[in-house]
């Protein structure tokens, strides 16, 4: 069988009407049906999938996850992605019908980026490998490019900042034909059903069950297993199933990776690195920390945004990536996502509960808070459905983008997040893209280095389960987080499960002094630059140079107006 992603060797092969589809070879072919597939997948719950299909477990055991999507898509046709949980991105060319049908898992875990014109249609797991395989125009999309600069959002799930060049976005399929294209969503977090059950020992346990069987789904791997350590609630859970199912079927351990560096031998531990260390304690999983250098972060700098990952998801991961590699490190679960989902911290419930005239329950969450009932319905009921009225936007003031450049263009306009329903605010962080965005940047880098991603709380199942839960499971009266932290106060330590912080001031103040490094060189390096970079014309490049001479600002480095500006030049 032919690796199949990212499509690194292209094959041109004639379809009617003279489409041209470009593929990296046949991941499996099936003569009888004229089927073949490439496909970048790893599906969960495989039992109940090879019912569906009324497979022999015997028959099951001998196919790979491409070939059991195939065969979901010979039952099951274009619905076949309903009745797939996991990651993935494939096409199907259906040679009978002469249709080439497309799909990205629910989350976007596989990047799928394409072209599509008159003549021809091409599809990759980076842009990079797309432009260089086809040799499609780079041409910039300029409207994109003044919004990458000037709004602190995502772009638009199927737009990049390359004219020709589309994302397939999550959730959705897209069947090409002799008479077109046409891309339809199969699956919308809105449809998911609500959970009601007796109480909150019925959650908790409802819940660890779904939690425990995303993790060891995840846990088949060619080499060592790697888990984030970040002293946290969601990457914290993961870690302690999965040390335990490991050792439960006579494997080692996982291997941790944490953004903070280890605290020096004998000093007191604090903040993160206790966190760190109490999770290391009770799980027993040796872990590492990787640090940029000023090196390490120039390099990402000097990446170009419009064709690879955006640095911000790198500045920390790329460093991990490398060192996991050096490991023998193939897979690394993480807790990514997990915030915006069943881990949510109930944003919103407050001015749901005033707009449902729920004032009872109003008032006990205020009494249980200690706060004047009359003025926390006012501040934190009233005022943010108020606030919703308002015309909302991510626009920045602080942008270096260049004036002129702005006003010749027309950035894609993006809805602020309105907060006043739970529900409703999850589903804004779902489409507002940004979870999407970190997963494919990290599966893009991480395939430099032989790393492949695994988000258990990203599990479709976990996901519908979480947005049919009832609102107050994600805040009770002081805490946030309620479900999470009552399911892991089973599993962590309590200063884990209870902890109400989330602030990392020392992962912040470890990696200041290499970007202050970094960015007074590259300072340098556009000074003696005999000619301005071809993409000046973007930036305010005057504003440019005095953030890069003094990019700290009361100890604090204003980074997302430098990182936007210095990606989108060629230096």
């Amino acid at each position: 069988m032919l690796s199949a992603y990212p499509f690194l060797s292209f094959q041109r092969q004639p379809q009617p009407g003279g489409t041209e589809l470009f593929g990296a070879g046949i991941g499996w072919l099936d003569a009888g049906s004229g089927l073949s597939i490439c496909a970048d997948a790893r599906l969960d719950a495989h039992a109940d999938l090879t019912a569906a299909l009324d497979l022999t477990v015997q028959v099951a055991a001998t196919l790979t996850d491409s070939q059991l999507i195939l065969a979901a898509y010979a039952r099951w046709g274009e619905d076949c992605p309903r009745h797939l949980l996991g990651d993935y991105a494939f096409a199907i060319r259906d040679q009978r019908k002469g249709t080439l049908f497309c799909a990205r898992d629910h989350i976007g875990a596989r990047p799928f980026f394409y072209v599509l014109d008159e003549t021809r249609f091409a599809f990759a797991g980076d842009i990079e490998t797309l432009l260089d395989q086809t040799g499609i125009s780079a041409e910039l999309d300029e409207d994109a490019v003044a919004f990458g600069l000037s709004v602190f959002a995502c772009l638009p799930a199927d737009r990049t900042f390359l004219k020709h060049v589309r994302r397939l976005a999550p959730g959705h399929s897209l069947t090409l034909t002799p008479g077109g294209a046409r891309i339809r969503r199969y699956w919308s977090p809105e449809a998911s059903p609500e959970v009601r059950l007796r109480d909150d020992d019925a959650y908790r346990g409802a819940f660890l069950d779904l939690h425990r069987r995303a993790v060891e789904d995840r846990l088949a791997s060619g080499g060592r297993i790697g888990v984030h350590i970040s002293g946290g609630l969601d990457c914290s859970g993961i870690a302690a199933v999965a040390a335990q199912s490991l050792r439960a079927r006579g494997d080692a351990p996982p291997i941790g990776f944490s953004w903070q560096s280890r605290a020096d031998e004998g000093a007191p531990l604090e903040g993160e690195r206790a966190w760190i260390d109490a999770v290391r304690r009770e799980t027993g999983i040796e872990v590492f920390s990787a640090q940029p250098t000023p090196e390490d972060l120039i390099a990402l700098f000097q990446r170009d945004w419009a064709r690879g990952p955006e640095v911000g998801n790198l500045l920390h991961e790329d460093a991990i990536q490398r060192q996991a590699g050096g490991l023998g490190v193939r897979v690394i679960l993480s807790g990514w996502g997990g915030d915006e989902a069943v881990s949510f911290n109930g944003r919103g419930y407050y001015p749901q509960l005033l707009r449902q005239g729920r004032l009872g329950a109003l008032a006990r969450e205020a009494r249980a808070l200690g706060r004047s009932w009359p003025r926390f319905a006012l501040s934190h009921g009233a005022l943010p459905l108020l606030g919703a009225l308002l015309p909302a936007s991510h626009a920045r003031q602080d942008t270096l983008i260049d004036p002129a450049f702005r006003r010749r263009t027309r950035p894609y306009t993006t809805q602020g997040m309105r907060g006043i329903d739970v529900r409703r605010t999850q589903m804004d962080l779902y489409h507002d893209g940004h979870i999407t965005a970190r997963l494919e940047d990290w599966a893009v880098n991480g395939r430099r280095h032989g790393i492949e991603y695994r988000y258990p709380l990203l599990d479709r199942r976990i996901m519908e389960f979480a947005y049919g839960l009832p609102p107050e499971q994600f805040r009770r009266g002081t805490w946030n987080r309620w479900l999470m932290r009552n399911a892991m106060a089973t599993l962590l330590p309590q200063e884990i499960a209870w902890n109400p912080s989330k602030d990392e001031p020392q992962r912040i103040e470890e990696l200041n002094p290499a970007l202050i490094a970094a960015l007074s060189t590259i300072g340098g390096m556009l000074d003696r630059r005999p000619q301005p970079p071809s993409r000046a014309g973007f930036i305010d490049m005057p504003a440019l140079r005095r953030r890069l001479a003094a990019p700290s600002e009361d100890g604090r480095i204003r980074l997302w107006p430098i990182r936007t500006a210095l990606q989108m030049l060629d230096f």
